[in-house]
């Protein structure tokens, strides 16, 4: 009974304070959405692949070539950060761009990755240009497999497969508004709820 009566007197005060509750959330949900448009910023991402391994038709052991190209792919991501490459990406990119990015700017906006068991290498940049991101994942790929052969020496080659494309870049906004305007407005109720008990203890001290 007298938790039925704790609870009661809880849904009563809401009930009584429910202005004062909406207004904090409101206020909480609007404040919270308006700072998150204000920091808002949209990047823009462009892939294209590349393929690192040798020519089967042109060795005699295929599985354990195979088996070596897969085992080499960590290192090769790791060279396509390298300064050389990243060097040689600058050099090819369009006058106005080389002048807008440097090296370290390209080899921040790049990022590279496979997935296990595949010779195919991703390489993503993303920039706040939907212009420049392809052009920028296409003369990385161009560069790797420029430099490839002086810094790796083996029969290994790389292909280049589709370029990215401007009609192909993906976008991304952050910091969500929805996201923060939901939790500005949860903790509206919270603050409206401290407001309101508060205001009904001094009331009854007073």
């Amino acid at each position: 009974m007298k938790n039925e009566y704790s609870l009661g007197r809880f849904f009563k005060l809401i009930v009584k304070n429910i202005i004062i509750i909406v207004v904090c959330m409101v206020l909480g949900g609007g404040l919270a959405g308006l700072y998150a448009k204000h920091k808002q910023s949209t990047t823009y991402s462009a892939r294209t692949n590349i393929v690192v391994g040798h020519n089967l038709d042109k060795v005699h052991y295929r599985n354990s070539t195979v088996m070596s190209d897969l085992n080499m792919m960590d290192t090769y991501e790791d060279q396509i950060k390298d300064p050389q490459v990243m060097n040689r990406a600058h050099s090819l990119l369009p006058k106005n761009l080389r002048k807008k990015y440097s090296a370290k700017e390209i080899e921040s906006d790049v990022h590279v990755s496979s997935e296990d068991h595949s010779l195919v290498m991703e390489i993503k940049a993303t920039t706040s240009s939907k212009k420049n991101s392809p052009k920028i994942a296409n003369a990385v790929a161009k560069a790797f497999k420029d430099e490839f052969k002086q810094m790796n020496p083996s029969s290994a080659e790389v292909k280049l497969l589709a370029p990215a494309k401007e009609k192909d870049v993906t976008s991304k906004t952050s910091p969500s508004a929805k996201k923060y305007a939901v939790l500005g407005a949860a903790l509206g109720i919270l603050m409206g709820m401290l407001i309101a008990f508060g205001w009904t203890s001094y009331r009854k001290i007073h």
